[in-house]
C-alpha cells in the first residue's frame, strides 16, 4: 500500500504538469488559476497537502520515498503540492537534501535540547511546559514564535449547549475567518451571510469559485448550526468509528474534527481522485464485458477480459484483456496454493463465452485441480470437462483436439487458407449467408479451439504419455486456431520449451515470490490469502474477476453463480447451438461394427491387411498392414484380451485371403485357439515345446530356400519373383510359456526375421505383461524390437518401465491397448471382440 501511494503521488505530479502544458503551457498553478479567474474554462486545480506521520520511520523502511519528497520539495511550489511531515524525532541524515525545501518548522516539547536545536536551531522547545499543544513556529531565519495549537480531537458540543436561558444563537457574536493576503479584501456580504448561518449550503455548493476564507466561514457556520438527530454521530451514524476521532475515554461521542468533516462531506464538487481504493473487491465478468444477451462480436476478435489492472501512477484502473488471436494465443496461469488458478480459468472461459458464439470458440477442459472446472460443463461453448479419474475421457479429449489440428493442416493446404485470420473471416461470412453446405469450410465445424489444463504438474506426472501430443499442440496449434491454456503451481512445472510459447501469462500470488517471472520484488508485494491477486508483465497489480454473470461480487457462492451463468447462455443459444462433444472410444466394439466402419470408409483390404479395431485419434478403423510391418507383438495382463487380438488377426487373414496367399502356423501351448482355423489356411499347430521346436526348424529350412540368390536383377528383387507360394504367419500365444528353459523353440526363426519381406515370413506373438521389462532381452523379442515392429501395449503394471520408446504399460480396460508403430501415429485402440470370446 505504501509503494502504491508513492506511485500515486508521482503520477499526480506528472498529471499536473501535463494539465498545465495542455491548458496553455502555464509555468505554474498560480498562472493557471489566474487564467481561470479571468474566465478561461479550466478545471480547478486545488492545492494538495501531503501529510506524513512518522516520516522518519517511513524513510527507514522505504528509502525510495526520500527521492519523491525531494522532487515534491523542488517542484511542489509551482504545482501547489505541499508536504507536512511529522515525527517524534528528527534524523537529519534521512532528509537527504529535503531540509532546504522545508519552509517552516514546528517544534513541540522535545526530549532534549539537541533535538530542539536540530529542529529550530535553538533549545527553546526543550524548555516548553509539558502541556499538549505548546509549540514553536520557525519560518526562514526569523526568531521562533511561541504558540499553542488548537485541539480538534475533543468531544463536540453543540452551540446550544453554551446558550443561557432565553438567548438565541443568532444573538451571540461570532468570529469569522478572513483570507490572509496582500491584496485588498472587498467588503461584501459573503462573510456576513456565512456568519449568520444563511447561505452556508450555497457557499459550499459554489465550490472552488468561492474564496477560501468564505468557504471556511461557511464550514464554521455549518458547524454551529444545530445538527439533525441522525447526524449527531457523524455520516451514516458511524459514531466516530471511521478514524476521524472518537470521544473522551473512548465513549464514542463525535469529536470536533469528526463533526466538521461530516458536515462538509457531500458539498461542492469532488476533488480529483489521487488515491483510488485498493483492489479489494473482485468484479464479475458481466461488469467487465458489459454483458447482455445477443452482444455482437467482430470477426477475428479474440479478446478475453479477465480482470482489472491497478495503475496508481496513472490514477486509473484498466481492463486486463488477453488478445488470443495472434502469437499470444496460448495462456499460462501460475500461482501458489489457493491463489485462484482454477477461478482464473473459469473466468477466461466465461468471458470468452459471453462475447463469442459457440461457433466461434469451443473449450475442451481437463480438470486435474479438484473439480473446480466441473461448473463449466453446462456452458454451450464447452465440449467436455474430463476429470483426473476418467483416464479414457482425458486421452480422448487430447486426441480429439489433436485430430482437429491434423484435419486443419490438410484443409488449409487444400483450400489455400493462408492464416487463421483468413479462416475466421471466411467462417464469419459463411455463417452470415446462412448457407452452410455450399462452402468447403463446412467440413470443419469448429472455430478457435481451446484445450484447458487445470494442473499441468499432474499431467506431467500421471499422464506423461500425452506429453508429445501436448507439445505438438502448443508449438503448432496457433497457426490453425488451436490454443492451449494451462494452470500450474510453479513456473518450474512448465517445461522451458512450452513456457517460451505461452504468449499470455497470468501470475498470481506464488508460494515463493523468488520464482516469479514478472519480478521478484514486485511478486513479494502481492498480498497473501487474496485469491485472484497477481502481477502483470509490467509488474502492475491486478485482480481477476469472478466467473459470474449476475453482478454478485461474492466468491462464496460461485457454484450457484456459475450455474446461473450457464443457464443464461443456454437460453441465449438454445439446445442446437453448442460445442461438439468429445466422442469416446467404447469399452467393447464388435467385429460387425468394425466391418461397418471399414465399409463406410471405402477401404479395400488386401490379403496382408487386417482391421483389428478402432483408434481413438479419428475413431476410424485401425488397419495392420503386414506388407509394410511384417511382425507384430502384443503384451497384456491376463484376462485383458491378448488372445482375442490373435484371434482377430487370424480371422482377418482367413477372411481376406485364400490358402494360396496365406498360411498360418499356430503355437498354442494352452490350446486357447484350438479349432479357430477350419480349412486349408492352417499349415501347422504346435501345443508343446517339442512340436514347436521341430516345426520351427523345418520352417527355418523352408525360408532359407526363399532367400534371394546373388544373380537377381533389380526388377526381380522388386517383384519378389524368385520364389512363389503363400506368406506364412507364425502366430504364438502365451509366448512366456514358450520361451522357457535352455532350448528356445522359436530361436531358429530369429535370423530369418530380418529377411521377412523377401521371404514372406511374419511373426505375431502375444505375451503376458508381467516381467515384460526383462523379456525385452529375449532373443526373439529383442530382434523384433530392433526391427521396429508394431507393438500393442495393453493393460499392465507401470512399474515394468519403458517398453517401447517412452511408452509404459498402464491399467486399461479389457481390449484396450496403445499401438506403437513407426509408420503411424501412436494411439490408443479398442480391439474388436471376436464372436465366441
Amino acid at each position: 500500500m505504501v509503494d502504491r501511494m508513492k506511485d500515486a503521488l508521482s503520477g499526480e505530479m506528472t498529471r499536473r504538469q501535463e494539465v498545465l502544458r495542455a491548458a496553455g503551457n502555464f509555468a505554474n498553478v498560480a498562472e493557471y488559476e489566474h487564467a481561470r479567474a479571468s474566465g478561461v474554462r479550466l478545471e480547478p486545480m486545488p492545492a494538495l497537502f501531503i501529510i506524513v506521520d512518522e516520516f522518519s520511520e517511513l524513510l527507514s523502511q522505504k528509502p525510495d520515498f526520500a527521492e519523491l519528497f525531494v522532487a515534491i520539495g523542488r517542484l511542489g511550489r509551482s504545482l501547489h503540492i505541499h508536504l507536512l511531515l511529522a515525527s517524534q524525532r528528527l534524523e537529519e541524515g534521512k532528509l537527504r537534501g529535503l531540509d532546504s525545501h522545508l519552509s517552516y518548522r514546528i517544534g513541540l516539547k522535545t526530549f532534549s535540547a539537541n533535538e530542539s536545536r536540530s529542529v529550530l536551531g535553538v533549545p527553546d522547545a526543550y524548555h516548553l511546559p509539558s502541556v499538549p499543544g505548546s509549540a514553536y513556529l520557525k519560518c526562514d531565519s526569523a526568531e521562533p514564535i511561541r504558540f499553542n495549537t488548537s485541539y480538534v480531537s475533543g468531544p463536540y458540543h453543540s452551540p446550544s449547549a453554551y446558550l443561557e436561558e432565553g438567548e438565541e444563537a443568532s444573538d451571540r457574536p461570532r468570529a469569522t475567518m478572513k483570507p490572509f493576503t496582500a491584496l485588498p479584501v472587498p467588503c461584501d456580504d459573503t462573510a456576513e451571510s456565512a456568519a449568520d448561518g444563511r447561505g452556508a449550503q450555497r457557499l459550499l455548493a459554489q465550490g472552488s469559485s468561492v474564496r477560501a476564507g468564505s468557504v471556511l466561514d461557511a464550514a464554521l457556520a455549518l458547524l454551529e448550526e444545530e445538527p439533525p438527530a441522525a447526524d449527531v454521530d457523524g455520516p451514516g451514524g458511524s459514531n466516530g468509528e471511521d478514524g476521524l476521532g472518537v470521544g473522551v475515554a473512548g465513549m464514542g461521542a463525535p469529536t470536533l474534527l469528526h463533526t466538521l468533516v461530516g458536515r462538509i462531506a457531500g458539498h461542492g464538487p469532488a476533488a480529483h481522485g489521487v488515491w483510488l481504493p485498493p483492489l479489494d473487491e473482485s468484479p464479475t465478468v458481466d461488469a467487465l464485458v458489459g454483458w447482455q444477451a445477443g452482444i455482437p462480436t467482430t470477426p477475428g476478435d479474440l479478446g478475453a477480459a479477465v480482470g482489472i489492472v491497478d495503475r496508481p501512477y496513472d490514477q486509473r484502473r484498466d481492463l486486463l484483456v488477453l488478445d488470443l488471436a495472434g502469437g499470444a494465443g496460448n495462456v499460462a496461469v501460475v500461482g501458489g496454493p489457493q491463489s485462484g488458478k482454477s477461478t482464473t480459468l473459469r473466468t477466461l472461459v466465461l468471458s470468452m463465452a459471453a462475447t463469442h458464439t459457440p461457433e466461434q470458440v469451443q473449450f475442451y477442459c481437463l480438470d486435474f485441480g479438484g473439480g473446480s472446472l466441473a461448473g463449466l460443463a453446462g456452458i454451450p461453448h464447452v465440449g467436455t470437462v474430463a476429470s483426473r479419474g476418467d483416464l479414457d475421457a482425458v486421452r480422448r479429449t487430447v486426441a480429439e483436439v489433436s485430430a482437429i489440428l491434423r484435419r486443419r493442416e490438410l484443409l488449409f493446404a487444400r483450400l489455400g487458407i493462408e492464416s487463421m485470420q483468413d479462416f475466421r473471416t471466411r467462417r464469419a461470412q459463411w455463417f452470415a449467408t446462412g448457407v452452410l453446405d455450399d462452402d468447403p469450410l463446412c467440413e470443419d465445424r469448429h472455430g478457435d479451439v481451446f484445450l484447458v489444463f487445470d494442473g499441468i504438474g499432474v499431467l506431467r506426472g500421471e499422464f506423461d504419455f500425452l506429453d508429445e501430443q501436448i507439445s505438438t499442440l502448443v508449438s503448432q496449434g496457433l497457426s490453425y486456431g488451436v490454443h492451449v491454456v494451462i494452470a500450474a503451481s510453479r513456473w518450474a512445472e512448465v517445461k522451458p520449451a512450452m513456457r517460451d510459447l505461452m504468449g499470455s501469462r497470468i501470475e498470481l500470488r506464488l508460494g515463493d515470490p523468488g520464482d516469479s517471472m514478472m519480478g521478484r520484488r514486485a511478486a513479494a508485494s502481492v498480498p497473501q490469502n487474496r485469491p485472484g491477486r497477481g502481477l502483470t508483465a509490467q509488474e502492475l497489480h491486478m485482480l481477476i474477476a469472478l466467473p459470474r454473470l449476475d453482478g454478485v461480487c461474492s466468491a462464496q457462492s460461485l457454484g450457484p453463480g456459475g450455474a446461473l451463468a450457464a443457464e443464461k447462455l443456454q437460453n441465449l443459444y438454445g439446445a442446437d447451438r453448442h460445442a461438439m462433444p468429445v466422442r469416446k472410444l467404447g469399452t467393447e466394439i464388435t467385429r460387425e461394427r468394425v466391418d461397418e466402419l471399414v465399409a463406410a470408409s471405402s477401404i479395400t483390404l488386401r490379403p496382408n491387411q487386417v482391421a483389428i479395431g478402432v483408434g481413438e485419434l479419428e475413431l476410424a478403423p485401425v488397419i495392420l498392414d503386414f506388407g509394410v510391418q511384417p511382425h507384430f507383438m502384443v503384451f497384456s495382463d491376463v484376462e485383458h484380451g491378448k488372445t482375442n487380438v490373435l484371434r482377430t488377426i487370424v480371422n482377418g487373414l482367413v477372411r481376406g485371403s485364400t490358402p494360396d496367399e496365406v498360411k498360418i502356423v499356430l503355437v498354442d501351448f494352452r490350446r486357447t485357439m484350438l479349432g479357430i482355423i477350419e480349412g486349408d489356411h492352417l499349415a501347422g499347430y504346435a501345443s508343446s515345446a517339442e512340436n514347436a521346436g521341430s516345426m520351427m526348424t523345418q520352417l527355418a529350412g523352408y525360408f532359407s530356400e526363399r532367400l534371394p540368390p546373388e544373380n537377381l536383377t533389380v526388377q526381380q528383387l522388386k517383384d519378389r519373383s524368385w520364389w512363389s507360394g503363400p506368406d506364412i504367419y507364425v502366430i504364438i500365444d502365451d509366448y512366456d510359456m514358450v520361451a522357457t528353459g535352455a532350448r528356445h523353440p522359436i530361436e531358429p526363426l530369429v535370423e530369418m526375421a530380418s529377411h521377412a519381406r523377401d521371404i514372406g515370413l511374419h511373426i505375431v506373438l502375444a505375451r503376458r505383461s508381467g516381467g515384460v521389462g526383462r523379456a525385452m532381452f529375449d532373443p526373439v523379442i529383442a530382434r523384433l524390437k530392433d526391427l521396429s515392429s508394431d507393438v500393442l501395449l495393453m493393460s499392465g503394471d507401470r512399474d515394468e518401465g519403458y517398453i517401447v520408446g517412452r511408452s509404459r504399460m498402464q491399467q486399461l480396460v479389457p481390449g484396450r491397448g496403445e499401438l506403437v508403430s513407426r509408420v503411424r501415429p501412436q494411439e490408443m485402440i479398442q480391439v474388436a471382440l471376436e464372436p465366441g470370446v
